[in-house]
């Protein structure tokens, strides 16, 4: 039987272990989990502020056991930003690791998109 967990709440602190927190210190180009920490802490994709508006790419595994199709659909739903998209793979697992080479090309197709449009008109 597969027992599934639910978070009430958001997780408000980043975890301090992990592999996930692993990339995270390698993104913010840090080796201190303060540090890196201090800034995950304020990432915030649903919140005014300097980067509210700038285009937003979710790729979703349908059969994701850790991120629910609520939390997807609550971000798509809260996202400062008109520049958003949504691709789920109906069997995909979290991270979308069994479709790896789908998600990147889509990934990387929709960044070159998005690169292609910047600074036409002084805006994403």
């Amino acid at each position: 039987m597969l027992r599934q967990r639910r978070h009430p709440r958001p997780r408000t602190h980043p975890p301090s272990v992990g592999t996930f927190f692993t990339k995270m210190m390698a993104f913010c180009a840090s080796k201190d989990a303060q540090e890196t920490s201090a800034v995950w802490a304020t990432v915030n994709p649903v919140a005014e502020g300097p980067n509210a508006g700038y285009p937003l790419l979710i790729v979703h595994g349908g059969k994701d056991p850790l991120v629910s199709d609520e939390r997807v659909d609550m971000l798509v739903r809260l996202a400062l930003t008109d520049d958003q998209e949504m691709v789920v793979f109906s069997d995909g697992d979290h991270c979308v690791y069994n479709h790896r080479q789908d998600r990147d090309v889509l990934i990387a197709d929709w960044i070159c998109s998005r690169l292609g449009q910047a600074g036409t008109n002084g805006a994403w």
